[in-house]
């Protein structure tokens, strides 16, 4: 079997000669303190119960700083040791003290491992949002039943598909960046484990649409992989839309609030009356994934105007 780090280095060799600069990615930081409430918003528990499916045998693969697969969202009957049963395979690609962006040598230079656990904390929020068994307020591990009422008391709720396996892939060291070469051998790595679906929390903002790692996520997409990438971390700031989610065959995802937000008016009465109001903006100006949401659950006399006009 071939030297990992040998892979590694001829890989970045063909990614370097494909592309004439690299893009440092930075990961996007956790914005969500609480997730118990994200499954009911976007209506994945409600939905996957009414189409009757149970993606008990899909693989999703989180390309992010790894995964603590022995924290108890993914943990059952003291399963800790990687592989487990749950967090399924995956890789380590740079190492612990991995940093792209930084000025050091040793930083700037991969150090791969088999095991992708995670010294960040980034990866292990996002594999918890997307497949994570939930956690109750004593810290056992949920075990069910998965539907909107049964979950709402959790301290730390289900993922959108608490039955799936999970894959992880460890680009980001404890902390800093990585670059495109980096991701696109994790994205390589996960549609030849067998992912059904690959998620990337990443991005660097003001995206391209034909970099290297957009290319790769529409090749893979076309080989039978759906890429799912966060559309950005810049706010509510329309259009603004990073790489690698411009890629053509991405599903662009935006985040919106579990709650609604809380705003402020001053009435005629000289005291401040308060509402609630959920934020989209119109359907020309919304990644792919968040439109839909908005269509579901915004009521649409409270949409605010399109800031196009």
């Amino acid at each position: 079997m071939a030297d990992p780090l040998h892979l590694i280095a001829g890989t970045l060799r063909d990614a370097f000669a494909a592309v004439t600069s690299l893009a440092v990615v930075d990961i996007d930081p956790v914005v969500r303190p609480s997730d118990r409430a994200d499954a009911q918003a976007n209506g994945a528990l409600a939905l996957a119960k009414a189409l009757g499916r149970n993606p008990r045998e899909l693989a999703q693969a989180v390309v992010d700083t790894g995964i603590d697969y022995a924290h108890d969202d993914f943990v059952r009957d003291g399963d800790v040791t990687f592989p487990t049963a749950k967090v399924v395979g995956g890789f380590d690609f740079v190492g612990d003290g991995y940093n792209a962006a930084s000025d050091i040598l040793d930083e700037v230079v991969p150090n791969p491992d088999p095991d992708p656990l995670d010294c960040e904390g980034h990866g292990t929020h996002v594999a918890g949002t997307a497949a994570g068994y939930g956690v109750r307020s004593d810290g056992s591990t949920y075990g069910g039943p998965y539907s909107p009422t049964a979950v709402a008391d959790l301290a730390i709720g289900p993922g959108s598909a608490p039955g799936a396996s999970l894959l992880a892939y460890k680009v980001f060291g404890c902390s800093g960046s990585t670059d495109s070469a980096v991701t696109v051998m994790a994205l390589d790595r996960a549609f030849r484990d067998g992912a059904s679906v690959a998620n990337l929390s990443l991005g660097s903002p003001f995206g391209e649409r034909n970099g290297v790692e957009e290319r790769t996520i529409n090749r893979l997409s076309r080989a039978g992989m759906l890429v799912v990438v966060a559309a950005g971390n810049s706010g509510n700031a329309p259009y603004l839309v990073g790489s690698p989610s411009t890629a053509d065959r991405a599903l662009s995802v935006a985040a919106m609030s579990a709650a609604p937000a809380r705003r402020r008016s001053r009435g005629t009465d000289k005291r401040y009356r308060s509402w609630r109001r959920w934020y989209c903006v119109d359907e020309a100006t919304t990644p792919d994934l968040l439109h839909a949401i908005c269509k579901c659950v915004a009521p649409l006399e409270k949409r605010p105007p399109s800031m196009a006009r």
